[in-house]
């Protein structure tokens, strides 16, 4: 498990526990990643720009996976399955918001 700390839109600080594993045993950490200096620390495909929240953004709006790939064609199967687990993970969590001195 890993404790990230993000500021939402108010300047809060939400702790967030998240664990990132892969159903075939892989770590999602090796997919997704989140680096301040990125995308404004949003979770990302790693070696790329493309933000989770854009691929799923794709997904909602009804685009297949197939659609997502030619779109970017940066991105495996493997990197959009990557983000709908970690989107899914993430609801999954109980989320704190903590005042930080």
């Amino acid at each position: 498990m890993r404790l990230h700390l993000v500021a939402d839109s108010l300047g809060r600080f939400i702790q967030l526990a998240i664990l990132l594993h892969h159903p075939h045993g892989l770590l999602m950490k090796e997919l997704i990643t989140i680096d301040p200096a990125i995308c404004n620390g949003r979770p990302v495909v790693r070696g790329t720009r493309i933000t989770v929240q854009t691929v799923m953004e794709f997904l909602a709006a009804g685009d297949t996976v197939e659609d997502v790939l030619e779109e970017y064609p940066a991105l495996t199967r493997e990197d959009v399955l990557a983000c709908m687990d970690w989107a899914s993970r993430l609801m999954a969590n109980h989320f704190q918001i903590a005042a930080l001195a």
